[in-house]
């Protein structure tokens, strides 16, 4: 190697690279291997992947996804870790408000953002064969909304998740999730998943631009 490896060039041999075993290393930055990948997969199968692993993993499908797709293990995979609901087809991307046809109007998710609005601010919608909403915000920003509820998780918007338990109310749930050791990030608003059990740190500006229904209306509902 004729450069010095940024990463692990603190031993004694500044240029062997990855401890010139680049198959098993793991890239601090996120980034994994094909073969720490597979590793993690199987663990995730066996319900013993750790939330590190499960994020590194949600990177590489999602950065594999947007170069190629994926296998119909990682897409799985991909749908149980909640990144774009695996491979999906595009659909169709519309122009204005005005191209929507009427019937798909009708499949707008629940308190999802004004259609026309949304376009007058300069966003863009997609919804895809499946029936899933995708807003494009004016910043490049882009959330969809299977089933009707919107995929912080894989718009990369949650900066932490809480499993506060059986959700009992905005305000206990806030304070369950103080005494658990977890703190809201400055920035961040506790958004309510709708399993009905997980709080998601997401950047406040966000939570409020991609409007929805979340676990609180469903928990409502269903009382």
């Amino acid at each position: 190697f004729t450069q010095e490896d940024t990463y692990r060039g603190d031993g004694l041999n500044l240029y062997a690279y990855c401890a010139n075993n680049p198959v098993s290393y793991v890239d601090p930055s996120g980034n994994i291997c094909e073969t720490a990948a597979n590793r993690i997969m199987d663990k995730v199968a066996q319900g013993q992947a750790g939330k590190n692993e499960q994020k590194k993993l949600s990177a590489y499908l999602r950065n594999k996804q947007n170069k190629g797709g994926l296998t119909s293990q990682e897409q799985e995979v991909a749908k149980k870790l909640g990144v774009n609901g695996g491979n999906k087809s595009s659909g169709r991307s519309y122009t204005s408000s005005a191209d929507i046809p009427k019937d798909i109007l009708n499949t707008k998710p629940k308190n999802s953002p004004d259609v026309k609005k949304w376009y007058d601010k300069g966003g863009k919608i997609s919804v895809d064969t499946d029936g899933t909403w995708t807003y494009n915000d004016w910043e490049g920003n882009k959330v969809s909304y299977p089933d009707g509820y919107p995929n912080f998780k894989a718009a990369g918007m949650v900066n932490q998740e809480a499993d506060v338990g059986p959700f009992q109310g905005r305000n206990k749930d806030f304070q369950t999730a103080k005494d658990l050791g977890y703190i809201k990030s400055e920035d961040g608003t506790w958004h309510h998943h709708q399993d009905g059990k997980t709080l998601q740190d997401v950047n406040t500006i966000f939570h409020d631009r991609f409007r929805h229904r979340g676990g609180i209306s469903k928990m409502k509902n269903n009382n």
